[in-house]
């Protein structure tokens, strides 16, 4: 119990103090980020910690997105098999400007992995070509949330941070 009391205040804490900077940046990029909560039944990551933003070729905003991320997110499976809900990514550049969220729902999901499904006690990497840059800079943080639902009708929530150099 006091495990839970001390996870719960210290991200209570993160969270109140969250946007205190002295810093004019709306988003401050340090690196991959997840969230997981004691008792939880999963964490994500994302490889690298750092991309590169890559020129896509051809087109012209807002019809071509002209850059891209290649990432991996990698979901890890504790004692219960979890169902990936949702991917939701967003870029924000230097200057705080974000470029439109994008939402992979799970039947999304489903048709482009096969099964959304992360099997209990396993990892299973999702590779994510993210298209971003009309209207904001080349370097900034790209903000995945991760969405899963697990055995026992839980739901789970991990956010993570990727550096775009």
């Amino acid at each position: 119990m006091f495990k839970q009391t001390a996870a719960l205040a210290i991200l209570g804490v993160s969270l109140l103090t969250a946007g205190c900077s002295d810093s004019d940046s709306r988003l401050t990029a340090t690196g991959p980020v997840g969230l997981h909560l004691a008792g939880s039944a999963s964490v994500a990551t994302i490889q690298p910690p750092f991309v590169g933003a890559q020129p896509t070729g051809g087109g012209a905003c807002p019809h071509v997105q002209p850059l891209r991320a290649l990432l991996n997110l990698n979901v890890h499976a504790d004692d219960f098999d979890l169902q990936l809900r949702e991917i939701r990514m967003q870029f924000f550049d230097t200057a705080g400007m974000a470029a439109p969220q994008v939402t992979l729902p799970a039947p999304i999901l489903t048709t482009q992995y096969g099964t959304a499904l992360v099997q209990a006690r396993s990892v299973r990497s999702f590779p994510l070509d993210f298209l971003f840059g009309c209207g904001t800079g080349r370097r900034g943080t790209i903000v995945v949330v991760v969405q899963t639902d697990d055995g026992r009708g839980k739901n789970h929530s991990s956010e993570l941070r990727v550096q775009v150099q």
